[in-house]
Order: structure tokens, then sequence, then C-alpha cells
């Protein structure tokens, strides 16, 4: 029961969050259309040298592990260690 409570506290989280994440996606869009991409290297699409950049944002709660091994896990296969 203690889970079930702490999963519905998660999920209602998340709900709520759900406003401010289009906002923060409404507002990168709009700031995207006003920048020069020839100002950073990172603005610019694609790279000369045929390399991809990754971000991978994981979990920082200790009951979480399964999640993030599955995420490591994953990243792994679609971008084998070379």
């Amino acid at each position: 029961m203690v889970a079930a409570a702490r999963m519905r506290k998660a999920q209602e989280a998340a709900e709520n969050a759900k406003p401010y994440q289009e906002k923060i996606v409404e507002a990168v869009n709009l700031l995207s259309n006003h920048i020069d991409p020839s100002m950073h290297t990172l603005l610019q699409n694609g790279d000369p040298t045929g390399r991809t950049l990754v971000v991978l944002i994981s979990t920082n709660k200790g009951l979480a592990g399964g999640l993030n091994t599955t995420l490591f896990r994953k990243m792994t296969q679609w971008f084998p260690i070379q």
C-alpha cells in the first residue's frame, strides 16, 4: 500500500508538471527561431566528423536502481562503446 501511495503521488506530480513542460518546449521553440546557428557549434545541424552527442538523464533515487540499470543497458545497445 505504501508503494501504491508513492506511485500515485509520483503520477500526480508528473501530471502537475505537464503545463510547465509544455511552456518550456514552447519557449525553446520560440527562441530557436531567432537564434543564428553559426554562433555556436552546438547549434549547427550535423557534425562533420560523423559523431553524435547523446545526453542521458537518469534518476538519483535509491529505489530506481532498476530503471537506471535499464537506461544504461539500452544506451549501450543503441550506442555501443567504441
